[in-house]
């Protein structure tokens, strides 16, 4: 019988730092912090195909995000199923860049492992603890899974690369 599978599904860039960081750090936080709250949170990181089976969506929000096709597919294909249904599902994490909105996490984009040995590991967990609040209130809210259809849209255009003036 079809079904979520996964409770939170993490979307970053698929290289780079905000990948690192979002390896090294935000997902086992995040799994950490989901579990004071709920029986065996399920996560999964930007693994194709899961995205039909996960509730929410955590975007890892940088500007490579916007320029990665599959990132833009897979957001948009929550927003879609946010219209569908009428309910928040996407829960966004500001890695780096100005001008984004949500879950402000800049301050600790430290991508290497060695990061859990600073005092500032520990203020991160606060951080992602008050997320994990946030994604637990909206889990009883998910609507019932279907076959929820797929958004592919086309990343914006990169401007043309600068010629030097002879």
């Amino acid at each position: 019988m079809p079904g979520y599978r996964y409770d939170v599904f993490l979307s970053c860039a698929r290289t780079g730092p905000s990948r690192e960081w979002t390896v090294n750090h935000f997902r086992d936080l995040l799994g950490r912090g989901l579990a004071k709250l709920i029986e065996e949170p399920k996560i999964v990181l930007s693994d194709e195909g899961a995205l039909r089976d996960a509730r929410l969506l955590v975007p890892i929000w940088s500007p490579p995000y916007f320029t990665s096709p599959g990132c833009l597919s897979e957001w948009e294909s929550m927003r879609l199923r946010e219209r569908l249904s009428g309910r928040r599902l996407i829960c966004p994490v500001r890695f780096s860049g100005e001008g984004l909105a949500g879950h402000d996490l800049r301050r600790w984009n430290r991508p290497h492992p060695s990061f859990r040995q600073t005092p500032r590991y520990d203020s991160l967990a606060d951080e992602v603890g008050k997320l994990a609040l946030a994604l637990a209130d909206l889990l009883p809210q998910v609507p019932r899974w279907r076959a929820w259809p797929s958004a592919h849209p086309r990343p914006p255009a990169q401007p043309p690369p600068s010629l030097p003036q002879l």
